[in-house]
């Protein structure tokens, strides 16, 4: 009887230091999802206007340990912390990279992580989340940034035929594109207009053609006036830059009598 008695023990000891194995070899590491959105959110591989940032609604919950820290990479290489900010429903939280997960959030969070656009082209997130036993989830996407083009067009009608020694008026909407705005030139006949006189800006004289722009971030209207000085046939253009050289132009053609 006490023979057996010390195998039933010895079996259940057995069992039980099996149970407590398999525990320690098999522990569950954290997880995480990213919610969707509307853009600038992503949750997923996709393709964005190059602007100034994009954010992953992130949520993140711990498996068998609480959770540690949440690293972001890019093409990578670990993001700068300049480069991002992170959001939370209760207010925000002090960017770093990695970023220790405070104490109130190691069981689980929801984040809103948002980060400043590169330039152009394709480019690797990688966001890994790991717990306090350094088992890591990690999730990969990867996003295209395009450059978005300017565009110029005329939103005022004038007269075809104008008298020699009269001021034409152009009002032009110039819609901006990924960069700011910044030199506006004023062409007659192809060729760009020298003589300053002739020329207006919002209705003042010009000191040079072309012309550089205030910095703005913003679609605008230019209103150009020019002075006609010959007879004939002539055609006027307009061309605008931004900072990151890409133009656009629009022209008009009057008779000059």
């Amino acid at each position: 009887m006490v023979i057996k008695l010390s195998i039933c023990i010895s079996f259940l000891c057995l069992i039980y230091s099996a149970c407590k194995d398999a525990e320690q070899l098999d522990p569950i590491g954290p997880t995480m999802e990213f919610i969707p959105g509307l853009n600038p959110l992503v949750s997923g591989n996709d393709t964005l206007p190059k602007e100034s940032f994009f954010g992953v609604h992130m949520i993140g919950a711990k498996g068998s340990d609480e959770l540690k820290d949440l690293r972001i990479l890019e093409d990578g290489i670990i993001l700068d912390t300049h480069r991002l900010n992170i959001l939370k429903t209760q207010g925000d939280i002090p960017s770093a990279n990695p970023l220790i997960i405070p104490s109130v959030d190691r069981n689980g969070f929801e984040y809103a992580v948002w980060i400043t656009k590169p330039e152009s082209g394709l480019f690797e997130f990688t966001y890994i989340l790991r717990d306090v036993n350094d088992l890591e989830f990690s999730k990969k996407i990867y996003l295209y940034f395009f450059d978005v083009l300017p565009t110029l067009t005329y939103i005022a009608s004038f007269p075809t035929e104008i008298p020699v020694g009269s001021w034409i008026f152009f009002d032009l909407d110039a819609d901006r594109g990924t960069a700011n705005f910044d030199m506006l030139a004023a062409y007659e006949d192809g060729v760009l207009i020298t003589d300053l006189d002739r020329l207006h800006f919002n209705q003042f004289p010009i000191a040079s053609n072309p012309l550089m722009l205030p910095i703005t971030n913003v679609s605008q209207v230019f209103h150009m006036s020019i002075k006609i000085n010959k007879s004939g046939l002539q055609v006027f253009k307009f061309s605008v830059r931004d900072e990151d050289g890409y133009s656009a132009e629009v022209s008009f053609s009057i008779t000059a009598i």
